[in-house]
């Protein structure tokens, strides 16, 4: 028996990969899923709080086919936004 990469069929349309793995601090995060695979994935690691301040490493892996560096940086753009309006309502 062959294991399959999708062993239930094909993911749905608009599958978001994420992996957690919190017992992880990383810097860089790296998942070889082949050439093909057009979704991308994000990982998240171990927060860590320091003088107040929470940090969570996150690692966005995404085939150059499907999408380059002005998305990945917009998604980390809004991403920022989002937290900095959230830690300001707080």
């Amino acid at each position: 028996m062959t294991a399959a990469f999708f062993p239930k069929g094909p993911a749905p349309a608009h599958a978001v990969n994420l992996s957690i793995a919190p017992w992880l601090d990383f810097s860089a995060f790296n998942l070889d899923y082949g050439r093909d695979y057009l979704l991308p994935v994000f990982t998240a690691g171990r927060f860590t709080e320091e003088a107040g301040r929470v940090t969570l490493p996150l690692a966005v892996q995404a085939n150059h086919a499907a999408c380059d560096g002005w998305h990945v940086a917009e998604f980390f753009r809004v991403l920022d936004e989002e937290l900095a309006f959230t830690a300001a309502h707080r």
